[in-house]
């Protein structure tokens, strides 16, 4: 009985047999953890469909995040639906060929007449058209603003 398992095999005999046999009962904050919970679709806000469910909260993070950067946000929920209709919304994406959400004009904020979908690229060149200053161009450059001070 020199190995590890020995030992705790050793060790087992000195427990009650209710003791051995009784599973690890987990109490307060943690008693669901690890249990396959899953999704609970009567309990959406939109309702079952995952569709609406998605889109929703989408919204909401579009909602936070502009709430975030102090915009403008003046999109109910209604408004969403309207500009993201089912055909388009699985087009969205990362790829320069997904659709996004972008302003008009940046000044007025998210409204429902200063929202347009575009192509992810054509988001980055007017976005990058707006830019103020230079790009970081890697590692030891040196920002030309900053340079003459």
């Amino acid at each position: 009985m020199t190995t590890i398992n020995n030992i705790t095999m050793a060790a087992r005999k000195y427990l009650k047999d209710e003791d051995r046999k009784r599973p690890f009962k987990a109490r307060g904050p943690y008693k669901n953890r690890g249990k396959k919970l899953g999704r609970k679709p009567g309990s959406w806000k939109v309702g079952p469909d995952p569709i609406l469910h998605d889109k929703y909260i989408k919204w909401l993070k579009h909602k936070s995040q502009a709430a975030y950067r102090k915009e403008p946000h003046d999109l109910s929920w209604e408004d969403w639906q309207e500009i993201w209709p089912d055909d388009i919304w699985f087009q969205r994406g990362t790829a320069k060929e997904s659709l996004c959400l972008t302003m008009i004009d940046g000044e007025i904020g998210w409204t429902k007449t200063n929202c347009e979908i575009v192509t992810r690229l054509e988001q980055l060149r007017r976005h990058g058209l707006n830019r103020t200053g230079c790009k970081h161009q890697g590692r030891g450059s040196i920002n030309k603003r900053l340079k003459d001070l």
